[in-house]
């Protein structure tokens, strides 16, 4: 009942060190941008472990529901909102506590960067090494529960190697290490802005990608085969037919030609998948005609027996109002 628990802790453990170098240069300077006792850090670091502890349980649950519908493209936009609100966060907490410094009033909208509970929900939820695996796992757990047990056993794994910065309250006394860490808070801020501007253009294009394509599944799309040889290569169009038989509905059409012309070929269908070989295709009209239908163009005689593997296993993604155009 508790395996996927242990197995997140077990993983919290493993990459806790890899958690602390990617987490500790945000922690940091945020602790030690404004004076705290040893104590107060600590109470600090236990209210940023919260916003942690609430991220990465539903995180979990998402990630157990969802299984692996979480595309690489959605954890770019996922992430890049999540890289420039930290990012926000740590630039206001930068003026806060200069404000504060200097003894002048702090606006409402600033205060928010007070909140450890925040930081620990920005840094909670971001897509590092570590996450990455506590990701793969809870998917690969499938469900809510066991996905929530996953992300619990890492939170107080990973946990127990953020505990020392606490000592970073006996610090905050010297001003200079509070200037300091203001600076540090200024570039990480814009080194997060950076990369989450980045994985926001990124997800921007495949976006765009994704709206102007479309996915041709070549194993369930209804296509209407028409295989185009030469007379030599009978044996292996039948044998190409009878496996097309019982892969579409739609009855294979064969046609043996040494030079394939426009006459040869079958009425149109936006559906038709024609098979033909290389060497059959010898006029230049004929080449333009078949670019209105899907078309798998064989390098020899010699690869008809790839063309059941290929339709079986691939997926392709091909611009609207195109057709596939793809040597075998």
């Amino acid at each position: 009942m508790f395996s996927a628990l242990a197995e997140g802790f077990v993983l919290g453990i493993s990459t806790g060190t890899v958690c602390f170098v990617t987490c500790a240069p945000i922690y940091l300077p945020w602790l030690m941008s404004e004076k705290k006792s040893l104590w107060r850090s600590l109470g600090k670091l236990m209210e940023i472990s919260a916003g942690r502890f609430i991220a990465y349980i539903l995180f979990g649950a998402l990630a157990g529901y969802f299984g692996g519908k979480l595309e690489p493209v959605s954890r770019s936009l996922f992430t890049g909102i999540s890289y420039i609100l930290l990012s926000i966060f740590l630039l206001l907490n930068v003026f806060r506590t200069h404000r504060e410094g200097k003894k002048c009033k702090v606006p409402k909208w600033a205060v928010m960067s007070r909140s450890a509970l925040l930081l620990g929900l920005f840094t909670g939820v971001n897509f590092c090494p570590s996450f990455l695996i506590a990701l793969s796992s809870a998917v690969n757990m499938g469900g809510m529960l066991s996905g929530m047990q996953v992300f619990l056993g890492f939170f107080f794994g990973t946990t127990l190697f953020l505990l020392p910065l606490a000592l970073s309250g006996y610090l905050t006394f010297l001003k200079e290490i509070k200037a300091g860490a203001r600076i540090a808070s200024v570039l990480i801020a814009a080194w997060f802005i950076w990369q989450g501007t980045d994985n926001l253009i990124h997800y921007y294009h495949q976006y765009r990608h994704n709206k102007d394509t479309y996915l041709l599944d070549m194993e369930k799309a209804p296509l209407r085969p028409v295989i185009i040889s030469a007379p030599g290569d009978s044996l292996a169009v039948y044998a190409l037919r009878d496996s097309l038989s019982a892969f579409y509905p739609a009855k294979p059409e064969v046609i043996f030609t040494d030079s394939l012309d426009a006459a040869h070929l079958p009425m149109y269908h936006k559906q038709q998948l024609v098979i033909v070989t290389e060497q059959v295709l010898k006029d230049d009209y004929t080449n333009r005609f078949l670019k209105n239908r899907h078309q798998l163009i064989l390098k020899d005689p010699q690869s008809i027996q790839n063309v059941m593997p290929l339709l079986r296993s691939r997926i392709f993604r091909i611009k609207k109002g195109e057709k596939l155009d793809f040597r075998v």
